[in-house]
Formats: structure tokens, C-alpha cells, sequence
């Protein structure tokens, strides 16, 4: 089984190689043999190419390479690979954790990557330099465990007006933002949005950077540990931040059954997880290179199949998942970062479940 290939890494430097396989060792071992070895050899050579030529052809299994946020709601990809799920459906399941949401991004526009599992707001402005993309999977849903976190206790509006706030610029978490900014009357130009990645707001906190941010754990368990306020939970925002698995249009495609059982891999290891939280959160910390108390499941709702079923489907609802994308858009548009909105029924792909 693969480990997960682990960078931590400026966006500038996302150039990285993601695990590049080296070439089988091919080991040669002279042994002296005789007339009589060398028939014997021959004879046994005949023998075995015959064998092979007449025993069932081996299908190759689909190699893809997975971008993954550091978030435990990603944990079911890390646990079918220790099982051996994606191997049961003849996949090579490679991920790449580089720790820095924008660089996954860019390597899924650029098709570095195959697929990449974040925040689903995050996938929105990718379409914009690669509108061949597929969100096919909602494994979970924030429901507490992404945090604006601060300096200081949030007393009024007061604490808001004119602070540097720290989010991924075009991310999902500029959306929180604004649902703790409409809650206290608060204009996005009345603050100063500074671009951090979620793992940079520990340390953007602690120097004085930022004087609030948006992470989620492990980020936001060190950054309280070191003294920072809750501000907000996704607890608050019920249904504002599902993720998401987004795959290159190629890949379906080329290879709908890899994609069908990726899927299936991935809920089967799901179920695993609710039924073991311990060895879970084991697993996923072990992928991640954190503590294992921070992957475990408080405040991630995962989804299974039945729940995915209903999030794809378009009911008018602002809920559903057609309504959060649009609502996405909306946003993106109005902050200038989208010219070309994306078609939500071709970005959304729910044939796969």
C-alpha cells in the first residue's frame, strides 16, 4: 500500500514530485550451468511461455492520483487503501497531502492531478481554468470542526470593523466569513481580508498577522492551544460547507469504473470508520502526521450513499447541493474572481452513486 506523499509547501513551490514511481529493480543472477542445465532450462523456459500464453490476461489496474486537504472527513480514502478496498477493484490509489489547499487547486486545473477531495466552494473557481471537472462524491459536511478563530474575544461588531482577517482567497471560507459578517451588520469592505491558507493561521495568529482567522482541525486545535477565541463554528452554518471529491472530466470518460469504484471503496471504509472510531482516527492521523485525537469525527457529519443521493438532487431547496453551488457562484461573481460561472448541472455528476 501506498503512503501518502506528504509536502509541506508554499504554493510557489507545488512543483513537487507527487510520487513518482522509479522503475523496477530487475535483478540478475548469473548461475554456471552445464550442457545438461542448459536443455533442462530450455525445456523449462518452453514450458513456462506456454503456460503463460494460454493463462488469463491480467487487467491493470487504474493508477490515480488523489490531492487531499488535511481534513479527517477525507479519513475513508486513507482507510480502504490500508484495507486493500481500492486494490479489490483493480485500483492504484496514490495520495498526495501537500498541505496547502491552493496548490491542490492549481494541480487540478493543470491536470497534474486526477482528482482532489476539499471543500466544495473550493472546487468552483478551478472551473474557471479547467471547466472539465466532476464533483462526483460529497463525503461529509462541516458541522463544527471549521473555526474562525482570534486574537482576542469577540465582543460587537466593534471586533470586527477594520481587522485583518486571514482566508484562502476564492475559498469556502470566505463564505464563513461573510456569514459572521451579515450576523453583525459587517460589509466585506469594512475589513481587510489577508490570503492564508488554514495551516498558516496558527502562526499568522500567534506574529500578529492576522487578528482572526478561518482553519479547522488540527489547525484550530493548535491555534486555541496557543490561546486563540472561538469566533464562529460551522455548527452555525448548516449546510454551507459540504466537501467534496472532484475528478478530471478525462477520467470519467476514459475510466467510469474506476471512478464507480472509488466510490464504492470509499463508502465501504466509511462504514468501517462509524463502526471503529478509534482505528480510524488511527489511520488517518498516521496519513496526515498529526495526533490522533485531532481526526477523529466531532463536528464532521460524513455522508453516505442514501444522503448523497439526496444532496445532488435539484429540488429548488437552498440546501441541496445545486442550491449551495449556485449560492457559491453568487458570491465568487460579486467578488470579481469569476467571469465564467460554471454550468452546475455539468459540474455536479451523481451518476456514480
Amino acid at each position: 500500500s501506498f503512503l501518502p506523499i506528504v509536502a509541506i509547501s508554499a504554493v510557489a513551490s507545488r512543483t513537487m514530485s507527487p510520487g513518482s514511481r522509479a522503475a523496477p529493480l530487475l535483478l540478475r543472477r548469473q548461475v554456471g550451468l552445464g550442457a545438461g542445465g542448459l536443455i533442462a532450462a530450455a525445456l523449462a523456459s518452453s514450458v513456462l511461455s506456454a503456460g503463460c500464453r494460454r493463462g488469463p490476461a491480467v487487467k491493470p489496474a487504474v493508477r490515480l492520483r488523489i490531492g487531499v486537504d488535511v481534513w479527517a472527513g477525507y479519513g475513508p480514502l486513507f482507510i480502504a487503501e490500508a484495507r486493500g478496498l481500492f486494490r479489490a477493484r483493480e485500483l492504484e490509489v496514490r495520495p498526495v497531502v501537500p498541505q496547502n489547499t491552493s496548490a491542490l487547486a492549481a494541480d487540478l486545473a493543470s491536470g497534474a492531478l486526477d482528482a482532489i477531495a476539499v471543500a466544495l466552494a473550493d472546487v468552483i473557481n478551478v472551473t474557471q481554468r479547467n471547466p472539465d471537472i466532476r464533483v462526483v462524491l460529497v463525503p461529509d459536511e462541516s458541522t463544527g470542526s471549521d473555526m474562525l478563530v482570534g486574537r482576542e474575544a469577540l465582543t460587537g461588531e466593534g471586533a470586527l470593523r477594520g481587522r485583518r482577517l486571514g482566508v484562502n482567497f476564492g475559498g469556502f471560507g470566505e463564505l464563513v466569513w461573510k456569514a459572521l459578517l451579515d450576523r453583525y451588520g459587517v460589509r466585506l469592505d469594512e475589513v481587510q481580508l489577508v490570503d492564508l491558507d488554514a495551516a498558516e493561521v496558527p502562526d499568522a495568529l500567534r506574529s500578529g498577522l492576522v487578528d482572526a482567522g478561518h482553519t479547522w482541525d488540527p489547525f484550530a486545535h493548535d491555534a486555541q492551544r496557543a490561546g486563540a477565541h472561538l469566533w464562529l463554528t460551522t455548527r452555525e452554518t448548516p449546510g454551507l460547507v459540504p466537501s467534496c471529491v472532484a475528478v478530471q472530466g478525462r477520467l470519467v470518460r476514459r475510466h467510469p469504473e474506476a471512478v464507480r469504484g472509488f466510490i464504492d471503496a470509499w463508502f465501504e471504509a466509511a462504514e468501517h470508520w462509524q463502526r471503529d472510531v478509534r482505528e480510524g482516527a488511527r489511520l488517518v492521523a498516521q496519513a496526515f502526521g498529526v495526533a490522533p485525537e485531532a481526526c477523529g469525527l466531532e463536528g464532521i457529519t460524513l455522508q453516505d450513499r442514501a444522503a448523497n443521493r439526496a444532496l445532488f438532487e435539484d429540488d429548488g431547496h437552498p440546501g441541496s447541493l445545486p442550491g449551495v453551488v449556485r449560492s457559491y457562484i453568487d458570491h465568487f461573481v460579486a467578488r470579481g474572481m469569476l467571469s465564467s460561472p460554471p454550468s452546475v448541472a455539468r459540474l455536479l455528476d451523481p451518476s456514480f452513486l
